[in-house]
């Protein structure tokens, strides 16, 4: 694991169920709504829906936010604001007492992903088996060390967004420039 050199603490293990809580809160209308479809393939973010619908599962700013139908497609969003979405979206909100922030990048991981994939049901659209998920095995360290290592973490993803942004833009001067 990624470790910095002021951290010398042993690192230790629990299950995905020990650190998060699955939510399934179903409070009213919310202004913004996500279906699975809503969600972007290979932690691509969302895009949100304007739907009013009392059934919807309720997420705070800070959850995790999973796609369970066909996981392969790595559907995972931390979530920068509050919601509802359907319920083929699992909700995961993080204990007090880890960084729900490192929680999302141990979660947006091919070992995640894998794991999950290897105990879905189904064939034509499998889903994943919710007791199994909160089995998975989170190594984790103090609340300081993983808040460092999520924050460097959210640097290089921030660095990767702006030399997407570059690249969109070279792209649109090249094809300009050949018509």
């Amino acid at each position: 694991p990624l470790r910095f050199p002021e951290f010398k603490a042993e690192w230790k293990r629990k299950k995905l169920g020990e650190v998060a809580e699955m939510q399934n809160n179903r409070k009213g209308n919310h202004l913004l709504y996500l279906s699975t479809e809503d969600m972007f393939p290979n932690f691509g973010g969302v895009k949100f829906s304007l739907k009013e619908d009392n059934s919807a599962v309720t997420f705070l700013q800070g959850d995790i936010l999973m796609s369970n139908i066909r996981p392969y497609l790595r559907k995972i969003w931390y979530s920068n604001s509050s919601g509802g979405c359907s319920s083929d979206i699992l909700v995961f909100r993080v204990k007090e007492t880890f960084d729900s922030k490192y929680i999302f990048y141990k979660l947006s991981s091919d070992t995640f992903i894998d794991y999950v994939a290897a105990g879905a049901k189904g064939t034509k659209m499998p889903r994943g088996d919710k007791k199994q998920i909160l089995k998975f095995p989170i190594f984790f360290s103090n609340l300081e060390e993983q808040t460092k290592i999520a924050f460097f973490l959210s640097l290089i993803d921030e660095r990767i967004s702006t030399q997407m942004k570059i690249i969109e833009e070279w792209e649109k001067l090249k094809k300009g420039m050949i018509d």
